[in-house]
């Protein structure tokens, strides 16, 4: 009988002890329960920080995770994690938040618009779409362009425009109601949804509900409506059996 207790002693504190690495995060097994971990971090026993939470450095002083810096101005935006400087008690990001357009440049995260490509010293080398290089920055082109050398000229264009031939146009034209490309203000050749192409020209469906069309019938719908016999009614329609606030 006592070998019998004894065993079954050992084969429950093996399963207890089997549990102790199913605990929440942020919490530790003390050898009974999962137990709450410092303020901000992960552990595995009492009072003893392994790690911090994102946006937390540990204090090897106080044993216990400090927040990053606020973000000021430009300074530290994106900041994910930071630490000490090597001299003196002042943060410093040791990595960014992942997202377009955030660097990590001497322990500091700068939110620069646009720039693709950085360098050591903080400056852009190439830019996205929509954006041109001046004096190491990315500025914005104009609305109507895709890409631009400047400002003032436009090398490709942006969707529902087109590039002007005439040399006194540097920005691109907008093309005619509905069309989505086009290739001069008469000529389109897409259209936006809710219009048909017709000898190259954007003309409107015969009901708002359609997405798409021929000059009679719809071929598909816009949200909250559905096609019933290249018809498009609401679902509010409680003639074609649809429900009020449907």
């Amino acid at each position: 009988m006592s070998i019998n207790i004894i065993f079954i002693a050992t084969i429950s504190l093996l399963l207890l002890n089997s549990h102790a690495q199913i605990c929440p995060a942020s919490s530790f097994f003390n050898g009974q329960r999962c137990a709450p971990c410092q303020a901000n971090c992960h552990c595995t026993q009492e009072n003893t920080c392994s790690s911090c939470l994102s946006g937390y450095t540990y204090d090897a002083l106080f044993k216990n995770c400090l927040q990053c810096p606020t973000a000021s101005s430009s300074v530290n935006i994106g900041c994910k994690e930071c630490c000490y400087k090597v001299q003196g008690p002042a943060f410093v990001c040791s990595s960014c938040q992942t997202g377009v357009y955030i660097y990590q440049i001497g322990g500091q995260c700068l939110n620069l618009v646009g720039c693709t490509k950085i360098t050591d010293q903080g400056s852009c080398l190439t830019c996205a779409t929509k954006y041109y290089l001046s004096q190491g920055a990315c500025q914005p082109c104009h609305a109507s362009c895709q890409t631009c050398t400047d400002s003032s000229l436009c090398l490709t264009c942006a969707s529902g425009h087109f590039l002007g031939t005439n040399i006194n146009y540097s920005h691109c034209q907008a093309c005619s109601l509905g069309c989505k490309t086009c290739t001069s203000a008469s000529t389109c050749t897409l259209c936006d949804s809710g219009y048909y192409l017709l000898s190259n020209s954007c003309t409107a469906c015969s009901s708002a509900l359609c997405a798409t069309c021929t000059s009679t019938t719809c071929s598909a719908c816009s949200p909250q409506s559905a096609l019933i016999s290249n018809v498009c009614y609401s679902c509010t329609d409680v003639s074609k059996q649809g429900s009020v606030g449907c």
